[in-house]
């Protein structure tokens, strides 16, 4: 019969040292118990398991963990019509947070537009859901709009011109999320 194992060390053990200096390697699927095996298993950080089996030691990353991104669009608006300028799509089981620079040129009458929004959102079963209202600092010299919205399981970065304006939007997004 198998025992569960320990790890011990004289130092602070993250997933990642852990790993290195035990020259774990990684799998994405543990074996599947059948018979007279046990899988005894150990949570050294979240999102990372250790399993030991018939004498193999398994090391499963359990969820995506986390991580941010930088992502970039344009587009160009010639009504009042809402345009999607930024599409970031998500995962289930994750919490997202977003902080925003859109700027707009309007070349029609040579003025300038410029928001800083930050949301949260979450998507927990399929569909982003907005955990707060947005939080925005806005630099605006026509009645122009950005705001960040959802659409299943996407967040919209959402931009609104004039009627009859040309308008050139540009924006940044930086999206940092974990998964759980």
């Amino acid at each position: 019969m198998s025992r569960p194992f320990k790890i011990r060390t004289d130092r602070v053990a993250t997933s990642f040292t852990a790993i290195e200096h035990l020259k774990i390697p990684i799998y994405n699927i543990l074996p599947t118990v059948t018979g007279g095996g046990r899988l005894a298993g150990l949570r050294v950080l979240s999102g990372i398991d250790f399993y030991f089996f018939n004498g193999i030691v398994w090391t499963l990353i359990s969820s995506g963990g986390g991580g941010s991104s930088i992502i970039t669009g344009a587009v160009v608006t010639v009504n009042a019509t809402p345009a999607t300028l930024i599409s970031i799509a998500t995962t289930v089981k994750s919490v997202i947070s977003i902080d925003a620079i859109i700027t707009g040129g309007n070349t029609t009458d040579n003025t300038a537009n410029t928001y800083f929004i930050k949301g949260s959102f979450k998507n927990i079963s399929g569909t982003v859901v907005q955990i707060a209202v947005d939080d925005s600092l806005n630099f605006v010299e026509d009645s122009t709009d950005a705001q960040l919205t959802t659409s299943g399981a996407n967040i919209i970065v959402q931009v609104t011109g004039l009627a009859a304006k040309t308008i050139s939007w540009f924006g940044r997004v930086v999206r940092v999320q974990v998964i759980f």
